[in-house]
């Protein structure tokens, strides 16, 4: 399965390359691509955490639960670290907790894409706004909270995994590239919106603030994609 769940993450970086070079290119249809595109970051996120914890053990829960069991209790990160003290990797409820933690972004990324598509059709989206009349406000809002309880999650199985001593299988850089694709690209179009919506960009006869801000984010993310290849060819 380790090959499989690889190869899922790896087709990522052409998804968000080609998807972001067509909202470029057709960028009267671009928030349909994009959105597209951004969910299948919600199923590369499902595969990498499932990759992470094949490295705690090969074969299985079984192996995964028995390697857990054996590590010392950790202390929770910040801001966590300030409501619960040490937690026991070795105990169910910690992988339940973080499997939840992580795949809920999966179902909330993918339930907001098919509400911004209903409000969109309605015209009650708008892309360019962050008025909490509109749907495009609630949108980021609660995709952000998602995501940043998800990658909460994910550095604190990724510790974990550096914990069971899984040094051959090189989890950082795996873990680095898919941050980099993941956290940075949504924030830095939750930033550019932010701009947008202070009136940063002004509307042109030809592009409106929202195709600007879209058109920004593509080009960024057309070249950050070569710099995640190259750290992708080294990490897996």
């Amino acid at each position: 399965y380790e090959e499989a769940y690889v190869v899922r993450i790896l087709i990522m970086v052409p998804i968000y390359a080609i998807f972001s070079w067509l909202a470029l290119r057709y960028y009267t249809y671009a928030m349909y691509l994009l959105i597209v595109r951004d969910m299948y970051e919600a199923f590369a996120l499902y595969n990498f955490f499932h990759l992470l914890l094949l490295m705690v053990g090969p074969s299985g829960p079984a192996e995964q639960q028995r390697r857990l069991s054996t590590l010392p209790p950790m202390q929770p990160l910040w801001p966590l670290n300030w409501v619960k003290g040490w937690y026991l990797p070795g105990n169910p409820k910690t992988l339940y907790v973080l499997r939840t933690a992580v795949l809920q972004y999966c179902f909330v990324r993918i339930i907001c894409t098919f509400l911004a598509f209903a409000m969109e059709s309605r015209q009650r989206y708008c892309p360019d706004s962050m008025s909490p009349q509109y749907g495009h406000f609630w949108y980021i809002t609660l995709n952000s909270i998602s995501v940043t309880i998800s990658m909460y999650g994910l550095v604190i199985l990724y510790e974990i995994v550096q914990e069971a001593k899984s040094v051959p299988h090189r989890p950082l850089l795996k873990f680095l590239s898919v941050k980099l694709v993941i956290f940075l690209v949504f924030w830095q179009l939750m930033a550019l919106s932010l701009l947008a919506s202070a009136n940063v960009f002004t509307s042109t006869y030809f592009w409106t603030a929202d195709n600007i801000v879209n058109g920004i984010d593509c080009f960024l993310v057309c070249w950050e994609m070569l710099i995640v290849v190259f750290m992708q060819s080294r990490a897996f």
